[in-house]
């Protein structure tokens, strides 16, 4: 005799069909609210009409061309900007910036650098770029109370975020049309501070001491953050600086006696990247709080110190030899391929012959390649918290 097994309804089927047609009501409109809250949860797509950054050299596109400077004179020579542009254009690098990978990623154009607006007609209708190399966080004022004298420009974030309320006037009437502009636009505050730390510990600061300097630098980041928030902005990427004791500049003007005092796995210097969690530690704590002042606004942290990190951690899953991975390609000299008083862009230092494989571009900059990589990681979510999602086309 043939046995025939028959499948026995699921529990849930059996009570669904005891179910009185309210109850079944009930669980629907259950589900779906979980259905809805789990989509909320979810990056969704924000469409950006402009793109506005703030910071120093790892987003200068071209400013400190019009500003004084005795330094970094060399960025306007080749090798700069021969991976992507073939020719310097004020960028540090050999081709494009973080910011220029945000920027395409919202489908935008690569951003003007504002100080050209006073030498030619340039549209910002759909963003700026205010950063300028070598800027810091605190003004030059601020930072000569605390002993700082010397700066390679007078700039600061102050400054920036001045230009910026000067420029919005231009691009938008103070009405209704200002007030969606602003909501459509991302603005990225940062990376800055860094010169700070850097001009303040190569001017015989030790680490305690540039420790002091943290929450003057998180509370003026803070500042602009509201500032821009005031103006009407809803979307603020805010990066946290690098790993500072990764850097090719920084490991060799400050080198240890102290074996213990490098990484065994990165070569990295502990002591100064431990300075560079402690910045970003607190630059969170200033995000939190802004973000429960202003919970209209999405402040995003850009967790820059991670991103760059797996670079030096495990070099060979993204290219970068393992051996050359603390070395300048354009440089000269010293166990880093760099020397302080012979830079890239002058004459007689040579490149190396593919950036592509290198972290570091000139000792101070991260090359291209690098740039590239960190933006792929970002905009996967896995270093922007919250997360946000790029387009990569025009907002209609």
């Amino acid at each position: 005799m043939a046995i025939v097994v028959r499948e026995r309804p699921s529990q849930k089927a059996d009570l669904l069909s005891m179910a009185s047609p309210l109850l079944i009501l009930s669980l629907l409109l259950l589900f779906s609210l979980n259905t809805a809250q789990e989509m909320k949860a979810k990056p969704e797509f924000e469409c950006h009409t402009a793109l506005f950054s703030f910071g120093d050299s790892l987003t200068d596109t071209g400013n400190l061309k019009y500003v004084e400077h005795d330094q970094f004179i060399g960025i306007w020579s080749l090798p700069y900007g021969e991976t992507f542009f073939h020719r310097p254009t004020g960028r540090c690098s050999d081709g494009r910036l973080i910011v220029d990978f945000f920027a395409q990623g919202l489908g935008l154009p690569m951003l003007q650098p504002y100080l050209s607006g006073f030498h030619g007609a340039v549209e910002f209708k759909k963003g700026a770029n205010f950063a300028v190399a070598g800027a810091t966080a605190l003004t030059p004022s601020l930072l000569r109370e605390k002993g700082v004298e010397k700066l390679s420009t007078n700039i600061s974030l102050e400054n920036q975020l001045q230009w910026f309320y000067q420029l919005l006037p231009s691009i938008c009437h103070p009405n209704n049309e200002c007030e969606e502009y602003m909501k459509k636009s991302m603005f990225l505050v940062g990376e800055i501070g860094t010169n700070d730390y850097y001009y303040a510990l190569n001017q015989g600061k030790t680490i305690d001491e540039v420790k002091a300097f943290v929450p003057d630098i998180v509370t003026t980041i803070m500042k602009t953050v509201e500032g821009l928030i005031q103006k009407g902005a809803r979307t603020l990427v805010v990066p946290g600086t690098f790993p500072m004791g990764c850097w090719t500049c920084l490991l060799t003007i400050f080198p240890s006696d102290n074996s213990s005092d490098y990484d065994p796995q990165s070569g990295c210097l502990i002591p100064l990247n431990n300075f560079a969690s402690f910045h970003n530690s607190k630059l969170q704590d200033g995000i939190q709080a802004m973000r429960k002042k202003f919970p209209q606004a999405n402040i995003i942290y850009a967790n820059y110190y991670n991103a760059f990190l797996r670079f030096f951690e495990s070099p060979e899953l993204y290219g970068f030899p393992k051996d050359t991975v603390h070395s300048a390609c354009c440089g000269v000299g010293g166990p880093y391929n760099y020397d302080p008083t012979r830079t890239c862009g002058q004459p007689e230092v040579p490149s190396c012959g593919n950036p592509s494989m290198r972290v570091i571009w000139d000792g101070l900059h991260p090359t291209e390649a690098a740039s590239k990589h960190v933006f792929r990681a970002l905009s996967s979510g896995e270093f922007l918290h919250p997360n946000i999602q790029f387009s990569r086309q025009p907002c209609a």
